[in-house]
């Protein structure tokens, strides 16, 4: 299977800049699905792990993991996030844990009110607000704060005159999560997020980050952009994490009966 760029991605800076495309109600169920931690669904799996060495305890160097995740699967809809917490220890996990909360809360109050994809762009930025004083909330001194990657996307369902579903995804990331459309019909991987990694000499720079990091404790938004995609039935969205190590997120679109 390749991986490539598609000419049907589209990455941009600012959400009013996104094509003028109007997306599907919200068709919610009891069979919606809601995760945020490692499990296998029908159409659903998700897991998170480390590649660093065992030490002489039984713990793994560099616990606890600081990878956080969060899905909402609806009928028409799909809420996706994950965050990578920068550097080693309890900050960086807490800061990635505090921010896909703040996301995951501020996108269970707006549901309703995403009519188009520009509005579903707004909200994504004002997510990542929430993510960032989420995290710095509390305390006495702002730099006690970690720091944390964050990647937050939607399958959304796109209105279409002709009466056949169409979807797109959507994603705004700010450090260096990937996001790949992997095509069953084409073969290969697509990744959405091409060119988001800035300074590939120094893996220790994502190339942003929320938490306090530069001036006065404000987010580290060098790399903040929005990618968007159309997808077709039977293609995949899969999330891995940074380099060093890998979260995903994988589940289809129009499974086949």
């Amino acid at each position: 299977m390749s991986t490539q760029t598609s000419p049907q991605s589209m990455i941009v800076l600012q959400y009013d800049q996104l094509p003028h495309y109007r997306v599907a109600n919200l068709k919610s169920s009891t069979h919606s699905i809601q995760v945020d931690g490692d499990t296998d669904e029908p159409f659903l799996s998700t897991r998170s792990i480390s590649t660093y060495p065992l030490l002489p305890g039984g713990e793994k160097d560099g616990d606890p993991i600081a990878d956080k995740l969060f899905v909402q699967v609806h009928r028409n809809r799909a809420i996706l996030a994950v965050a990578d917490g920068c550097n080693w220890g309890k900050r960086p996990a807490l800061a990635a844990s505090h921010a896909i909360a703040a996301f995951a809360n501020y996108f269970n109050q707006r549901q309703s009110e995403i009519l188009t994809l520009q509005d579903a762009g707004h909200f994504l930025l004002r997510a990542f607000c929430e993510a960032h004083n989420k995290i710095v909330e509390g305390k006495n001194d702002i730099w006690e704060a970690g720091t944390t990657t964050l990647l937050g996307g939607l399958v959304l369902e796109l209105e279409d005159d002709s009466g056949v579903p169409k979807w797109g995804f959507l994603c705004a990331s700010v450090g260096d999560c990937k996001a790949f459309l992997v095509s069953l019909k084409r073969r290969e991987a697509t990744d959405v997020t091409n060119g988001n990694r800035c300074n590939l000499n120094d893996t220790r720079d994502p190339g942003g980050r929320l938490g306090p990091y530069v001036g006065q404790g404000y987010p580290d938004l060098r790399n903040l952009k929005f990618s968007q995609n159309k997808k077709q039935p039977n293609d995949y969205r899969e999330y891995p994490g940074k380099m060093d190590h890998t979260t995903c997120v994988t589940f289809q679109i129009g499974r086949s009966k």
